[in-house]
C-alpha cells in the first residue's frame, strides 16, 4: 500500500430492514444508534465518512463532518450504494460498511487496507463467502458498476471477476478478529438480541409513579453498559415514556431522576453499569 493512499468509508444504510421490522439504522447498541456506531468505528480507522441512504430516508444524528449522499436507484443492493458513495468520496480508496455492523475491527479494517496493493478491490471471504460490505473499494471501480448495474447484473462478485480484486482469506481475517466478528451482521429481531446478550450486561430497571402507568409495567430490563445506553434502550422499547418521561434519545424529561440500586442519583450518561444493580426511575415531584 502506497503510504501516500488515503482512506475513506463508505457505510450503506439504504436498505428496506424488512427481515428486521424496523430500520437498522435507528437500533441503539449501547447508548448510540447502529449508524453512528458504524460510522464512528469505521472513521476511527479510515478518515472522511460518506453515508448512503434511500431518498427521503430519515436517518439518525451523525457528526458535522460526514457526508450523508442517497441512492441513485433505491433497492439495488450493496452495488448500487456504492456508486454515490464513489463518487462522493475525495478518497484514494474507501472501506465499505453497512450500518448493522456493530464489531467493527480497525485492525480488519487495517488488513484490507495493507493487501490492496495496486488492486482495484480487496474483499474478505470466510466461511464460503465473499463479504463486500467488509471491503476496500477505488473509486475507479465505479464505471464498471455503472455499467453492471445497467445489465442488472447485481451480484457483487460480478465485479470481482472484471477488476483486479485481493481476497483476503479467512485465516489472514482470523488472525486479528479470531471470531470474524467483523462480519456479523445484525439482519433479524434475533441476531440483534443475541449480539446485545454477546456484548453488554442485564440491566433491571424499576419504574415509579407516572413511568410505571405509561410503560405499563414496574420492572423491565434492557441491555446496556452505562447510563445512557440504558436509557435509550428503554426508551425505545417503552415508547410510552416518550416524551414525558424520557425524550427518544434517552434523556430525562425535567423533575426526573435516575437511582443506582436506590442509593445514588446518577446523570452522567457514561457511568458504567453492571448486572447486579439495578436501576431506578422515579420522579422528584413524587418525593421518591
Amino acid at each position: 500500500m502506497s503510504a501516500r493512499l488515503t482512506r475513506g468509508a463508505l457505510v450503506l444504510c439504504g436498505g428496506r430492514s424488512r427481515r428486521m421490522g424496523r430500520d437498522k439504522a435507528w437500533l441503539p447498541f449501547d447508548g448510540e444508534r447502529m449508524l453512528a456506531r458504524a460510522v464512528r468505528l469505521a472513521s476511527a480507522a479510515t478518515g472522511a465518512v460518506v453515508v448512503i441512504g434511500r431518498p427521503s430516508q430519515n436517518l439518525p444524528a451523525l457528526p458535522a463532518d460526514v457526508r450523508i449522499v442517497r441512492d441513485d436507484v433505491p433497492d439495488q443492493g450493496p452495488l448500487g450504494g456504492l456508486i454515490p458513495g464513489l463518487r462522493a468520496s475525495s478518497a484514494d480508496a474507501c472501506f465499505a460498511t453497512s450500518c448493522d455492523a456493530p464489531f467493527l475491527s480497525a485492525a480488519v479494517i487495517d488488513s484490507l487496507f495493507d493487501a490492496l496493493g495496486d488492486a482495484d478491490v480487496a474483499v474478505a471471504e470466510a466461511e464460503g463467502y465473499v463479504h463486500p460490505l467488509c471491503a476496500v473499494y477505488r473509486p475507479r471501480v465505479r464505471p464498471v458498476l455503472e455499467r453492471l448495474l445497467a445489465a442488472g447484473r447485481r451480484r457483487p462478485v460480478s465485479l470481482y471477476d472484471e477488476v483486479p480484486t485481493v481476497r483476503i482469506d479467512e485465516a489472514r481475517l482470523r488472525a486479528v478478529d479470531p471470531d470474524l466478528a467483523c462480519l456479523r451482521n445484525l439482519n433479524d429481531e434475533a441476531a440483534y438480541t443475541a449480539a446485545l446478550a454477546d456484548a453488554l450486561p442485564e440491566i433491571e430497571i424499576e419504574l415509579f409513579d407516572l413511568a410505571r402507568a405509561r410503560a405499563g409495567t414496574a420492572n423491565t430490563t434492557v441491555r446496556a453498559a452505562t447510563l445512557g445506553g440504558a436509557l435509550l434502550a428503554l426508551a425505545d422499547t417503552h415508547s410510552g415514556l416518550v416524551p414525558d418521561v424520557l425524550s427518544a434519545e434517552g434523556i430525562p424529561a425535567p423533575h426526573w431522576r435516575v437511582s443506582l440500586g436506590g442509593e445514588r442519583f446518577v446523570v452522567d450518561r457514561a457511568t458504567p453499569l453492571d448486572a447486579e444493580t439495578p436501576l431506578l426511575l422515579l420522579s422528584a415531584l413524587a418525593g421518591g
